[in-house]
């Protein structure tokens, strides 16, 4: 009877063991999981270093340059890219795309060879270009506070007065006449 107890035991003994085993098994395959990422967000983070070393090396040549007290830096990179050709192109929608190039791509090759008309693109793109800048650099109209602190889109100088003001006979008071 002894031998039984002892073979019992180390039968809880080995699945003790085993148990064990397989904790140390998750924990090594957590630990080599966590060594992977980490080594690919080391890859990641380098580039990104990389690419802000560019960002900045970037403006500063830009600040540095005519245009950098023109414009900002961001104002800059949202300015769309600057084209010579342009043609609108019918969809089966019943709209319209707009095909822009800066030089003499495929398109506009086959444009010129169909149409023996270079100078009608360069038309197009001179007065798309003019209502893209417009649309793009529109004056916004700037809120005034008045002096009760009421918010209003009027800044004329009619507004900025007294509640009391009297009109000119003949006119409503609203500059609009």
């Amino acid at each position: 009877m002894v031998e039984v107890n002892v073979d019992v035991e180390l039968a809880h003994e080995s699945e003790k063991e085993i148990i064990d085993l397989k904790k140390q098994q998750k924990e090594i395959a957590k630990r080599i999981k966590f060594l992977s990422s980490s080594k690919k967000m080391d890859n990641y983070l380098e580039r990104w270093e990389a690419v802000d070393k560019f960002k900045k090396d970037m403006i500063k040549q830009f600040n540095a340059s005519p245009l950098g007290g023109v414009m900002s830096f961001n104002n800059m990179m949202k300015t769309p890219d600057y084209y010579i050709y342009v043609m609108k192109k019918p969809t089966k929608g019943g709209g319209t795309i707009t095909l822009k190039a800066s030089s003499k791509v495929e398109w506009v090759k086959q444009q010129i060879k169909s149409n023996n008309n270079e100078t009608k693109l360069i038309e197009n793109a001179n007065a798309y270009r003019r209502e893209e800048w417009l649309k793009k650099n529109k004056p916004k109209r700037k809120k005034s506070v008045a002096s009760d602190g009421t918010k209003s889109g009027i800044t004329s100088a009619s507004s900025a007065g007294s509640k009391n003001q009297s009109t000119p006979a003949g006119t409503s008071g609203t500059g609009i006449d």
